[in-house]
């Protein structure tokens, strides 16, 4: 049984809760906050004030904010800021830039770790992709394991940025003994192939969370 806490001791608890969340969101913030002003700076030729007072820009960043708040995972809130920068600071409007936050702030990580992987896997190709998940979890050599990555793929699809494609087919296979004389004995079996690649929504999801500042990164 869990004793009941009062006096003094909820005093400390309530203190120190409320001072660790309030150091979080206040580092979560500046994050964003840092960045913000690190893109304008580099992108001389908007004005700052009326990005940053535009009714889109603040629904944006509270949207952005609210859903970094709720990840433990700072690959996740890397993504959240890549697609506020590039979505709502960049020169360029994405009109999808509503719907990919949308979604991004649903996704995880693994999620855009499978898209670009589809999309590697699809350089050269005239063909989309049999046994996708499979071909994915090898290529990650094994980080991501194979049913989870069937899961992030059907919510790809399910999102637009995957494309799937069904095939449904009967074959005929020979069952039991094979006879010296007449026809073999056969049947008909049902084979469904699925195959995927990456849609055009799937391009333009990935350079709205890519990494606005990784070409000053590498120079």
């Amino acid at each position: 049984m869990i004793p009941v806490v009062g006096g003094p001791a909820t005093v400390i608890v309530n203190r120190s809760f409320g001072s660790a969340v309030q150091r979080r969101n206040e580092r979560i913030f500046a994050e964003i906050a840092t960045a913000v002003e690190l893109l304008m700076q580099r992108l001389d030729c908007i004005e700052p004030e009326a990005v940053l007072a535009s009714e889109e820009f603040q629904a944006a960043a509270h949207r952005a904010f609210r859903a970094a708040q709720e990840t433990p995972s700072d690959d996740k809130r890397k993504l959240l800021r890549n697609a506020l920068l590039n979505g709502y600071i960049a020169v360029d409007v994405v009109p999808q830039r509503d719907a990919f936050l949308s979604i991004m702030a649903r996704y995880q990580p693994e999620h855009v770790i499978v898209l670009r992987t589809i999309r590697t896997l699809m350089v050269g190709r005239e063909t989309m992709l049999e046994h996708a998940a499979s071909r994915i979890g090898d290529r990650l050599e094994g980080s991501l394991a194979h049913e989870p990555v069937r899961a992030w793929l059907r919510e790809l699809v399910n999102d637009g940025l995957a494309s799937e494609s069904i095939e449904n087919r009967v074959e005929e296979i020979n069952v039991g003994i094979p006879r010296p004389y007449g026809p073999p004995h056969t049947r008909q079996v049902a084979k469904t192939t699925a195959r995927h690649s990456i849609s055009a929504q799937g391009e333009a999801f990935l350079d709205f969370v890519e990494d606005p500042f990784h070409e000053v990164n590498n120079d």
